[in-house]
């Protein structure tokens, strides 16, 4: 069975296109068939190296000890590119100590598809600030994909949504793009939400839904899917408050 029921935002993104404003469920399942259900990841996470960004921005840590704390944590597998991602958000990391405070990954429920819930993974590992200025930290550290900039808007866009208001409601929304450049090698480059047209909480329920719908005829199709993996993962289901 192949896991569609928790998704990264950023394949959630993806999923919507282009333009996700015109985004349709078959859309959606289309692309799930075809981009994420045919194919294999790379077998690891780039947990590591968003633990080292913590350790980084609160200046807990040199460039070389995260990069080699990158080089011996987590799945071999992906060692090197955890280094890599790491090293290139070091400099920026360094050069803007705050204070920090873990948020932790969250699982949210995005809604129902024929009995079963459907979640979003949203990985925003922790929020810093400086002075007044605080901003929760989306990494974007994968090379296997470099998102376009309607999907950089989409993921802080539901991550905005879902963590920057109650306890974090004067929070921007900082996505550390440490991913594939134009020419390939990968690239740093810090984006906030507030220099963006994000879409607003209600696009979000729009998009969310589109999405939601996108997987139920997957379901439709036959497809079955393994039970979420909530490793890692505080869930929060459609029932329940954001904060308690």
């Amino acid at each position: 069975m192949s896991g569609f029921l928790l998704a990264n935002v950023l394949d959630a993104a993806r999923s919507l296109g282009p333009k996700p404003s015109d985004a349709t469920p078959e859309a959606v399942r289309d692309w799930f068939l075809s981009e994420y259900l045919a194919k294999r990841g790379g077998g690891f996470n780039y947990d590591p190296a968003s633990f080292a960004a913590y350790e980084l921005f609160r200046g807990a840590a040199s460039k070389e000890l995260a990069v080699r704390y990158c080089k011996t944590n987590g799945n071999p597998k992906g060692r090197e590119q955890n280094a890599s991602a790491i090293a290139a958000v070091a400099d920026y990391a360094l050069a803007n100590i705050s204070r920090c405070h873990r948020i932790g990954f969250l699982a949210v429920e995005v809604g129902r598809a024929h009995g079963k819930s459907v979640y979003v993974g949203i990985k925003a590992p922790f929020m810093r600030v400086i002075a007044r200025d605080a901003r929760v930290i989306v990494p974007g550290f994968r090379m296997s994909h470099r998102p376009n900039e309607a999907e950089i808007d989409v993921v802080c866009g539901i991550t905005r949504a879902h963590l920057a208001r109650d306890d974090y409601a004067a929070s921007d929304i900082e996505y550390l793009h440490a991913g594939p450049g134009p020419d390939g090698k990968r690239l740093f480059r810090p984006i906030l939400g507030r220099e963006r047209t994000l879409p607003s909480a209600d696009e979000v329920d729009g998009l969310l839904d589109v999405y939601v719908r996108g997987i139920a005829l997957l379901m439709v199709a036959g497809l079955e899917s393994s039970p979420p993996n909530f490793k890692g993962y505080q869930v929060r289901n459609l029932d329940e408050p954001l904060f308690r």
